[in-house]
């Protein structure tokens, strides 16, 4: 269709709802295909309740066994802090023993200055700890979502321009991936 500049005329009588134009009726769905339909969306609700029930049946399977695994997980992991901790003795003893029978320190020197070790290290991971818990707050979804609103005239400005509020400029940055990981990995 050629397009032109003039405007279409209009249809005489009502407008576009004139019945000047023939109908189509063969359109028009027939009796037996309104019934075909009805019936298959009786059947879709008829199925659809096993259908969620089958669903929620899998779930419930499904985090009963995620949560023994997670019982599991948390008696392994018991078990390995245990066999560490007594690792961890076992070496400071020997640092020990070392300090005090080739060194000629003093056992209350010795046991000072592993403590001394021992609660520095500890410091640094409540630091590095409390840094990592402000990433609960996950700081960067908040601060898309509770950016300040635009005022309705630069809305309306901006939309009309564009054509879709989609281009609308954010009043913080959203980080990239790069962004955040490289932020995760200074703290």
């Amino acid at each position: 269709m050629a397009h032109t500049d003039s405007p279409r005329p209009l249809r005489s009588g009502a407008g576009w709802f004139s019945r000047s134009a023939p109908i189509d009726h063969s359109a028009r769905p027939t009796p037996s295909a309104a019934a075909s339909l009805w019936a298959d969306l009786q059947h879709v609700f008829s199925t659809l309740p096993h259908l969620l029930s089958d669903r929620v049946h899998l779930l419930t399977l499904e985090l009963r066994r995620a949560v023994q695994a997670l019982a599991q997980m948390v008696g392994l992991a018991f078990v390995a802090v245990l066999m560490l901790a007594t690792a961890w003795w076992v070496l400071w003893g020997a640092f020990a023993w070392l300090l005090v029978d080739k060194a000629g320190w003093s056992w209350g020197w010795t046991a000072l200055l592993i403590a001394a070790i021992n609660l520095a290290a500890a410091g640094g991971l409540a630091y590095k700890m409390l840094a990592l818990s402000r990433l609960l707050k996950l700081p960067a979804t908040v601060r898309q979502l509770t950016t300040a609103r635009m005022d309705p005239e630069n809305f309306a400005a901006t939309t009309s321009a564009t054509g879709s509020a989609s281009s609308l400029p954010s009043t913080a940055p959203v980080p990239t991936t790069a962004a955040v990981t490289a932020r995760s990995d200074t703290l």
